[in-house]
């Protein structure tokens, strides 16, 4: 039985696999849920019970979860963008600070080849927008990139456009 709360949560968010945190093996299969496969491939990720954790109004586990969701194990990015999305409309403030601080640092870390798939994503669907527009900004912040080639690939200028600076 896990001995701290992040282990305790990651244990019921974890479907099979190694908990990131205790390296117990852990596995769920009395309901089936939705499951995300961790980006490190250490465990795959109990979608629903991350989902039910979220809408849960606990900050404390808010924060946890989303710090599984952005943690080098976590599930891989088109899962996690839904869930970041839900995290940053969370009624609670704390749970939101929480989030956008989660998206940037995860922003950071993202490849080149994520990075301009998220930019795709944000022209072809405005579905989560914030969370996509976060993780793209904070990865061009980190790399220290020229926002100066902005073009529409319509033809016109527009300021906030960046022509693949990965």
């Amino acid at each position: 039985m896990p001995s701290n709360e992040a282990c305790a949560l990651a244990h019921e968010q974890i479907f099979t696999g190694s908990c990131p945190w205790c390296d117990e093996e852990v596995s769920m299969f009395d309901n089936l849920p939705q499951i995300a496969v961790a980006r490190t491939r250490k465990c795959q990720w109990n979608v629903t019970a991350i989902e039910r954790a979220l809408d849960s109004g606990d900050e404390s586990a808010c924060a946890a979860t989303v710090s599984n969701l952005v943690g080098a194990d976590g599930p891989e990015l088109e899962m996690v963008l839904p869930l970041l999305q839900k995290a940053l409309q969370a009624p609670s403030p704390v749970v939101r600070t929480h989030a956008v601080r989660a998206a940037v640092k995860m922003g950071e870390t993202l490849s080149a080849e994520d990075a301009r798939s998220l930019m795709r994503g944000i022209f072809e669907s405005p579905a989560g927008l914030s969370v996509k527009s976060l993780l793209v900004a904070s990865r061009l912040l980190c790399n220290d990139l020229d926002f100066g080639d902005c073009v529409d690939p319509d033809g016109g200028d527009r300021e906030w456009m960046v022509r693949d600076p990965f």
